[in-house]
């Protein structure tokens, strides 16, 4: 026989099927067990030439790497460029968000509508106005989380605790903090380059002219970037903390992208914020 050299037991576990090679015209023969993934009969093979049919069974999915590489990049810089205030924040997406009331379930509305058009495409300037404890930074941070989900890891953001932000760029100051001065200025940079941008708290900071500089500086170089900002000041406390110019800026593609938090209590007493 000029077959493939093929053992006595190997043969036994073989069927033909009625059907021939078409390269030597020889019986197809295919594995007499179904197949455990699809519980149908399998391809067959000459057991001559070698010749096979196309498999019946789903090739196994590959491992999307570039993707995953880009989620651990995004993911890197992420935590290598954002100030926070507690690590917890780190953990915080739509998925952990308490939805007990009407107006949690709004307020994440809101915040998974604003993510859906970022990773769309579109510029958006969000503001979420509310008290201390109702979530805001949880949610804020969330849209990040689901931004990065929803564009497969293609979009670079950041969470900016702006009044830890502050205090952070206050140490460098001195003649003895260079290696905290470089770092400043990297993250500076990146606030201005990120796709994506969370100011968390903006307005609770003193307020001095070295903060309304930088709130100057961070928002102008934002101004055709996303960029969501959380806060406790409303409209005019806004305006007179830090003047017509930037809020324009930090308005500039916010019409309809605005959230006041009502009926919400303090979640720090629970998950926190």
């Amino acid at each position: 026989m000029n077959g493939l050299q093929i053992s006595p037991s190997i043969w036994a576990a073989l069927e033909t099927f009625g059907e021939l090679c078409p390269d030597c015209g020889k019986p197809l023969y295919r594995p007499k067990p179904l197949s455990r993934v699809t519980g149908k009969k399998m391809a067959g093979a000459c057991m001559y030439c070698g010749y096979k049919q196309p498999p019946t069974e789903p090739k196994k999915q590959k491992p999307d790497l570039e993707r995953k590489a880009r989620k651990s990049r995004t993911r890197s810089y992420y935590l290598a460029y954002s100030v926070f205030s507690s690590v917890d924040v780190m953990g915080e997406d739509f998925s952990n968000f308490r939805t007990d009331s009407i107006g949690q379930q709004q307020l994440k509305l809101f915040a998974v509508g604003l993510a859906n058009r970022i990773a769309r495409g579109d510029v958006i300037h969000g503001l979420i106005v509310g008290d201390t404890g109702v979530g805001k930074s949880h949610i804020a941070n969330g849209i990040l989380m689901d931004v990065r989900k929803k564009t497969s890891y293609r979009k670079s953001c950041l969470f900016i605790d702006w009044n830890a932000l502050m205090q952070q760029l206050k140490s460098g100051m001195s003649d003895n903090a260079q290696d905290i001065r470089m770092k400043n200025e990297k993250i500076m940079r990146e606030i201005g380059k990120a796709d994506v941008v969370v100011i968390d708290d903006l307005g609770s900071e003193r307020g001095s002219n070295f903060d309304l500089q930088t709130a100057d500086e961070v928002f102008r170089n934002r101004e055709d970037k996303s960029t969501i900002v959380t806060t406790n000041l409303h409209g005019q406390d806004l305006k007179k903390r830090y003047g017509e110019r930037t809020l324009s800026r930090m308005a500039k593609h916010g019409q309809g992208n605005s959230f006041g938090v009502k009926g919400i209590f303090d979640q720090r007493k629970g998950a926190g914020e």
